[in-house]
């Protein structure tokens, strides 16, 4: 059973950026962070060991941590875990696969306060992300990746969605 409700079978950890000019650590940093992840959402299904998964998630720390300003404890978990996966998954990338990303966030529409309007620029870290847009990455992640991203990171950035949709406002 995957760990994700609607998918047959679970990210593998270990075909995670197998191909990227991240460096090894990022990469190990990834795949520890995803472990992670995919704990609580195994635990998410079966009340009994959530509680403990709950707090490993809240606990975590990322390495770079992310420099969230005044947000909620499981937001800035979230949030660095968003800029990790961003950078790692923007350096798997070709420059061609990284224009159309940057093409596919400048067409998200801005939405109020809630999602900023993207430059683009954010795919070759030409710009500093801010707690909204990594909010609204960890949101569409999943969606803007289809043929450009391979399935493993794909599946990783819909796991970090699912997370995110139960946590998010705690």
């Amino acid at each position: 059973m995957s760990c994700c409700a609607s998918h047959s079978e679970p990210c593998s950890t270990h075909d995670l950026f197998s191909h990227t000019s991240a460096t090894k650590s990022q990469v190990e940093e990834v795949r520890r962070v995803h472990d992670v992840v995919q704990a609580y959402l195994k635990a998410s299904v079966d009340e009994a060991g959530s509680e403990q998964e709950r707090a490993a998630l809240l606990s975590l720390e990322v390495s770079p941590p992310y420099p969230s300003k005044g947000l909620k404890p499981f937001q800035s978990v979230i949030t660095s875990i968003t800029a990790l996966y961003w950078s790692t998954t923007t350096l798997s990338l070709t420059p061609e696969k990284r224009y159309q990303l940057a093409t596919r966030l400048t067409d998200i529409p801005a939405f109020e306060d809630r999602v900023p309007q993207f430059s683009g620029q954010e795919v070759d870290g030409g710009e500093d992300l801010s707690d909204k847009k990594l909010e609204a990455i960890m949101r569409v992640g999943a969606y803007i990746l289809p043929e450009i991203s391979d399935k493993e990171t794909i599946e990783m950035w819909r796991e970090l969605a699912e997370v995110s949709a139960g946590v998010w406002e705690i």
